[in-house]
């Protein structure tokens, strides 16, 4: 246990039951929290699931994008008795969180790329080998487009899954615009795009405040380029992005810019 962040104090932006595990690492360097969570997600019954279900023999490959992406989509083969199936498919997935979850659940990936962007799976993935094949693609309501465009322009059939909603919480309004009227708050983190959209949708109505973000008054952390791609877009700056891209590793570097100031 160090005390780097001690007199920090970390907003943490993620999912409720995400942000608390989030809460332990900041006070295991003896920092300060305030979770205002700014994304929830909530299952949807797709009208293709029944469908897709009835017919998961014709998939070769099943790509996971995320870790809510995986999780959603082992609640329902589990419910349905079909879990197993996922030990006759290849699994691709993005992102060490995402790969992590997967392997830690019993089941074997086939392929991850080395970046974490969607952008570089599409140009790793070896689309060569897949001639005649068919993909499932489990996502989010929010998810972009750029892995299934991909599959489209290579003529591979690939059948896109909406597992579920991404949403914002109905308290996150209020919440945020406290925390960020409070004078102790130091560091704002997002680990999403949608985070990101979801904070500028409530602070843009306060403009001071909004400038007060935008001319860096917080330090702003970002767990990695699609996240920091996306507060680029809304002019917001990002102080660090974490070269690993999780929670965890946000954490530690978020404690080592304020050591390198002490």
């Amino acid at each position: 246990m160090s005390n780097l962040l001690l007199g920090r104090t970390i907003l943490l932006t993620r999912p409720y039951q995400e942000a608390l595990l989030d809460k332990k690492l900041v006070e295991k360097n003896q920092g300060n929290t305030l979770l205002v969570p700014l994304i929830d997600t909530t299952y949807i019954q797709n009208n293709k699931e029944l469908e897709i279900l009835s017919n998961l023999d014709a998939y070769s490959w099943i790509i996971f994008t995320s870790k809510n992406a995986a999780m959603y989509t082992m609640n329902v083969l589990e419910k349905k008795h079909l879990l197993n199936w996922l030990r006759k498919i290849n699994i691709a997935a993005i992102g060490t969180k995402t790969s992590s979850y997967i392997e830690e659940k019993g089941f074997e990936v086939a392929f991850t790329p080395q970046s974490f962007k969607a952008d570089e799976f599409v140009k790793e993935f070896p689309f060569e080998k897949m001639v005649g094949q068919r993909v499932l693609f489990p996502q989010g309501n929010l998810a972009r487009n750029v892995v299934m465009n991909s599959f489209k322009q290579q003529k591979i059939e690939c059948d896109q899954w909406i597992l579920y909603h991404t949403i914002k919480p109905e308290t996150s309004d209020k919440k945020l615009l406290h925390a960020l009227q409070s004078e102790a708050l130091d560091v704002i983190t997002f680990a999403s795009p949608s985070a990101v959209n979801n904070f500028v949708e409530i602070v843009k109505d306060v403009p001071i405040l909004f400038q007060q973000v935008r001319n860096g008054n917080w330090l702003i952390v970002s767990i990695g380029p699609t996240t920091s791609d996306e507060l680029s877009i809304h002019g917001l700056p990002v102080h660090i992005e974490s070269s690993i891209h999780t929670m965890a590793e946000m954490v530690e570097e978020i404690a080592g810019f304020y050591m390198g100031q002490n």
